[in-house]
């Protein structure tokens, strides 16, 4: 929708971080026209509500199911591959096991297993927002959006 409706975006990005101790955390990362931050933001909560109205479809998990398959696949398809993997596992405090594990599991979701999880992510209550900057620009946008934003300042 944000691409190619609403054309504020040239495309995003998501996963789900599925190396921590405990549950996971889904990411949207979205490079949007600086103007249009507010528009998107509203878009991107209607479409978080919307899991309640609009079930996953099961061709939707159907690809989810081969990305994952394909990621245990080529996990050890060259030594580079796969030290790089163990390295990346390590840096975040996991283990190439775990990764597997957790990726064994999203490949054998059931439609309806995805369905209950995505109902229930439905609230906006969890929902962070992280947008950068300039704040004169983005900060009124946020509040319209109904958002109380708090600015934080990065110097180098």
């Amino acid at each position: 929708v944000l691409r190619e409706e609403m054309a504020v975006t040239y495309g995003t990005d998501g996963g789900l971080f599925e190396d921590i101790a405990k549950g996971s955390a889904l990411t949207l990362e979205v490079p949007i026209d600086r103007d249009a931050v507010g528009d998107s933001i509203r878009e991107i909560f209607r479409i978080v509500a919307g899991l309640k109205t609009d079930p996953v479809r099961e061709e939707e998990l159907e690809q989810t199911r081969i990305a994952y398959r394909t990621a245990m696949a080529a996990t050890g398809q060259t030594g580079q591959g796969l030290f790089e993997e163990i390295c990346r596992r390590v840096g975040r405090g996991s283990t190439l096991e775990l990764a597997h594990r957790r990726r064994l599991e999203v490949a054998g979701l059931t439609l309806a297993q995805v369905r209950r999880q995505a109902e229930a992510m439905a609230s906006l209550e969890r929902v962070l927002v992280v947008a950068a900057g300039d704040p004169a620009v983005i900060v009124p946008q946020l509040e319209a959006a109904g958002l109380t934003p708090e600015i934080v300042a990065r110097t180098l």
